[in-house]
């Protein structure tokens, strides 16, 4: 499912990485939201406690402009694991010519993994009925397309996922931006999750069925606890059900 790793094997997979140079995936948080871009290691590291990551150019030239101190979050591959960890900005060196830009982030203290399995759609046992709070990011003057709608959860994974809503075409668009407050585990509060609308599709029943990709998740602490919590509602959905999801 996930575990929490200080050890030597899990930096043991990272400094392996690192040697071949593997592609990664960059999460930055600004004030405008969060950029997610595709990298690759260059160089880093264990005893001097850094990492160099080639700079993305939606990285390098976004506003505002990166600098030191910043969090990022980082994830690449192993097998059949996701690794993530959080880390510091340490520099963003932008050498002259024609040399790439390059980001220089501390050697993490820890990271999260997780089964790929965590990234593929699990549905919502038939018995139970999930309640998703969704509304739209917008402006202060749309305020009224910003008040909440209650949508029903149909299928979960740490990427995504499907909700199912009152039809309201007009209200909602792909590519906008949703905020939603899931219960994802008894007797917890519920989580809040960004996502983007990335499709939206009418059930015969007259519902919207709308899917999201979640944004965020896998660049901060907080992120990366409710990626624990999506990881241990989809074990339990596959535990006590393993037919088709429920269709409104």
């Amino acid at each position: 499912m996930h575990l929490t790793d200080r050890t030597d094997r899990g930096m043991e997979w990272l400094a392996g990485a690192i040697t071949e140079q593997a592609p990664v995936t960059i999460h930055v948080k600004t004030k405008l939201g969060w950029t997610i871009a595709k990298s690759r290691f260059l160089d880093g590291s264990r005893e001097a406690r850094r990492i160099t990551v080639a700079c993305p150019g939606d990285i390098l030239h976004q506003e505002p402009t990166l600098s030191a101190g910043w969090t990022l979050g980082i994830a690449f591959r192993h097998a059949h694991k996701k690794c993530i960890f959080e880390t510091v900005l340490l520099a963003l060196d932008r050498p002259s010519g024609h040399q790439p830009a390059t980001l220089v982030v501390r050697w993490p203290r820890e990271m999260q993994q997780f089964q790929r399995r965590v990234y593929s759609r699990t549905p919502v046992p038939d018995h139970l009925t999930i309640p998703v709070n969704v509304s739209k990011e917008v402006a202060a003057d749309d305020a009224p397309m910003s008040m909440p709608r209650r949508g029903i959860l149909l299928d979960l994974s740490a990427g995504g996922m499907s909700i199912a809503v009152a039809r309201d075409r007009q209200r909602w668009r792909q590519g906008d931006v949703l905020k939603c407050l899931v219960p994802l585990e008894p007797a917890h509060e519920p989580r809040a999750l960004t996502g983007r609308l990335c499709h939206l599709q009418t059930t015969p029943q007259g519902h919207l069925r709308m899917g999201l990709q979640f944004v965020g998740l896998e660049g901060s602490a907080e992120g990366l606890a409710t990626l624990q919590s999506i990881a241990r509602a989809t074990s339990r959905f596959r535990c006590t059900q393993r037919r088709g999801f429920r269709r409104l």
